[in-house]
């Protein structure tokens, strides 16, 4: 007994494996491989609609929102100034 803590009755463990097995036999019936598949699909389409939806809407909005740097009349400003 490890820092005074109660083991298991044998009728303890038994139930225990018994649920265990149960459990898996039950997971095997969906397939482990099938499972994980949806389960990444899921994360990956939850991901797109994460990152690439605010990016293709409030982001693409901003681009083509944004006023140039430099207006045609400051250009042309600037370029006398130069004597170009």
């Amino acid at each position: 007994m490890e820092k005074k803590k109660n083991e298991l009755d044998r009728k303890q463990q038994a139930a225990i494996t018994v649920v265990i097995l149960v459990t898996a036999c039950v997971l095997s019936k969906f397939g482990i491989i099938d499972l994980i598949e949806k389960g990444y699909s899921l994360l990956s389409y939850g991901f797109m609609i994460l990152y690439l939806l605010p990016i293709l809407t409030i982001g693409l909005y901003k681009v083509l929102k944004k006023e140039p740097i430099l207006k045609a009349d400051m250009a042309t400003t600037i370029l006398e100034e130069k004597g170009i």
